[in-house]
């Protein structure tokens, strides 16, 4: 099994408002990074195996190559194949006080980043003058990042976790398709790099934000100073 350990990015500065500078997170720049590794740490125990993607149905209709190609093509079974690198940047904290509620928050923020992440898929095309086609196919993502944010607030102590999928970069990149053949060149073009938008938003929302909700009691949460 291959371990990631991060690479972080961390924006030092703290943006406060109403408590001027002084509030920060005790020890912010190890506690955050430290989160999200161990958030790492238990993707890869469970082995990546619940990051899986919907099946993708998609009808068939035109006549390429003096051929015509009418029927169904599903993108089914779809798994994470392959992560080269994650990283967390742009690692920040904030402090805010709301002017109506005079509430104050503090919150804890960066970007999960995965590099060169590959996705794979059977393929079956059902062809009305082809028949039945089989494929395995990938496709690679450049990037799929993650917005995360860990907010508590100061004033009832609830502690809150948001993620937001807020990359998802292919451009440029085709379905690969084993066989590859005339079919196949025609079936690449019903695989966009949206097309697992809706499943990768819920590896945010549905896996990872549920982690960090399990490991932040275990962890502990860092106390707030002033002028440290």
């Amino acid at each position: 099994m291959k371990y990631f350990f991060l690479s972080v990015v961390l924006v030092v500065p703290s943006v406060c408002a109403t408590w001027g500078d002084r509030a920060r997170y005790d020890n912010f720049t190890e506690y955050f990074p430290n989160l999200i590794q161990e958030t790492v740490y238990e993707l890869e125990r469970r082995e990546w195996s619940n990051l899986r993607i919907d099946d993708i149905p998609v009808n068939i209709s035109e006549r390429i190559y003096d051929q015509n190609f009418e029927g169904t093509v599903n993108f089914n079974n779809g798994f994470l194949v392959s992560i080269q690198n994650i990283d967390l940047i742009d690692a920040t904290q904030t402090f805010f006080t709301a002017s109506t509620s005079r509430i104050t928050t503090g919150s804890m923020t960066g970007n999960l980043r995965f590099s060169d992440v590959v996705v794979g898929f059977d393929v079956i095309a059902h062809l009305e003058d082809q028949g039945t086609q089989r494929f395995t196919a990938t496709f690679l993502y450049h990037t799929i990042n993650y917005n995360i944010r860990v907010a508590k607030n100061l004033h009832t102590d609830e502690i809150t976790v948001t993620i937001d999928q807020n990359n998802l970069s292919g451009t440029g990149n085709f379905l690969i398709f084993m066989p590859d053949n005339d079919i196949a060149d025609v079936l690449t073009r019903y695989y966009t790099m949206w097309s697992v938008d809706t499943s990768v938003t819920r590896w945010g929302t549905a896996i990872i934000r549920p982690i960090i909700e399990e490991l932040i009691p275990k962890l502990g949460f860092p106390n707030v100073c002033f002028n440290c």
